[in-house]
């Protein structure tokens, strides 16, 4: 079947009934990993030009029109492997620029490690043929070990001057991660300081697409850089959780500022903010208040899900719609339906909190 934006799931299906018979072929296994191979990216042109939407994505196949896996579907892939057997306990992004808070934190649920790259990785990817032996030679390793002999086994094969990062996630502290991400964001929000913040921003380490920075960088810029003690005292503390959160890290001397984890954060106006950074693509903007930072410091107005109407507000007309909408099951099958924002094919709980984030807004761009 078919996925709202025009996608097919055959991919996760396979992946999750691969990982199904896989789990229980080799069930007494105390510990399981998911390595997914081949193109990832950020929020890139190429997608555009492909008439794709700007999500987070891996696993691009040419063959098929530009198929993918979006990490909402990675997640709900990961979720489906749960709940039917057990959690994998570490995923590895052998691809490009996926080792990010929103990634991260998309995934924090159902997995205990995640492996993945700040920059690029060169063609060649991970160097299975150190990484294997080193697990068969240990094979009672724990998933964050085995997740540091990646990283440094990448370092290794690489080398100090090949322009390569790699990291490892403890995504049981993503939610404090996140939670610190999301109130530095929020009191920089309307801040006297934007100036300086600004020359942080520019001052801060960038990868191959220059929207995607370092967060530990910034941070760390922002702690002595924008003279208000709470700021300040807020950037430190992201700085604490990223040390919580990055088991082990590896970066080559072109990236000096490279810490582990990499965050969205377009350097307008010279780049523009991509509106489909939103609450009702990725959870990441959902459960924090980043998207709004970046819509204050990008003088960029948040989009409105609910104003269904386009009326510059989310008022009780469009209150009416969402609840015409509201239990609706077959969003995939039958009429569409406007409040499905995470088209995940019903009108439920998590759609709710998207239309009462905005319910009441008067300055919604239209």
């Amino acid at each position: 079947f078919s996925s709202p934006r025009g996608f097919s799931y055959d991919f996760i299906n396979r992946v999750c009934g691969g990982l199904s018979y896989c789990l229980r072929r080799w069930i007494f296994s105390d510990n399981y990993a998911l390595v997914l191979w081949n193109h990832g990216n950020g929020w890139r042109e190429v997608m555009e030009e492909r008439g794709l939407f700007p999500f987070k994505a891996i696993c691009w196949d040419d063959t098929s029109g530009g198929d993918c896996l979006f990490m909402k579907e990675v997640g709900d892939a990961l979720e489906t492997i749960e709940n039917d057997i057990q959690q994998v306990d570490l995923v590895g992004f052998d691809a490009c620029l996926m080792g990010m808070a929103e990634v991260a934190y998309e995934i924090k649920d159902h997995a205990s490690v995640m492996v993945g790259s700040e920059e690029t990785e060169p063609g060649d990817g991970w160097p299975y043929d150190t990484i294997l032996p080193d697990l068969t030679a240990n094979p009672i390793m724990s998933p964050a070990d085995l997740a540091c002999v990646i990283v440094n086994r990448y370092g290794e094969s690489y080398g100090a001057g090949s322009g390569t990062t790699q990291s490892a996630f403890d995504l049981a502290n993503m939610s404090s991660l996140a939670a610190a991400i999301s109130n530095f964001g929020n009191l920089m929000i309307g801040s006297a300081y934007k100036s300086e913040i600004a020359t942080c921003r520019g001052n801060s380490q960038e990868y191959f697409y220059p929207w995607h920075i370092d967060l530990y960088h910034f941070a760390d810029l922002a702690s002595t850089g924008v003279p208000d003690a709470t700021i300040q005292a807020a950037a430190n503390n992201v700085k604490t959780q990223i040390n919580n959160t990055i088991i082990c890290e590896f970066h080559s001397s072109q990236l000096p500022n490279s810490h582990g984890a990499a965050i969205y954060f377009p350097n307008c106006p010279s780049h523009s903010l991509n509106p489909d950074y939103n609450p009702s693509v990725i959870d990441f903007a959902a459960d924090t208040y980043w998207d709004e930072f970046l819509g204050w410091y990008c003088g960029v107005l948040p989009p409105c899900e609910g104003d269904f109407d386009n009326d510059g507000d989310v008022d009780g007309s469009d209150l009416a719609v969402f609840a015409a909408d509201f239990g609706r099951t077959d969003c995939d099958t039958g009429p569409a339906c406007e409040g499905d924002f995470d088209h995940d094919g019903d009108v439920d709980g998590s759609d709710l909190a998207v239309f009462a984030a905005d319910f009441g807004r008067t300055d919604c761009p239209h």
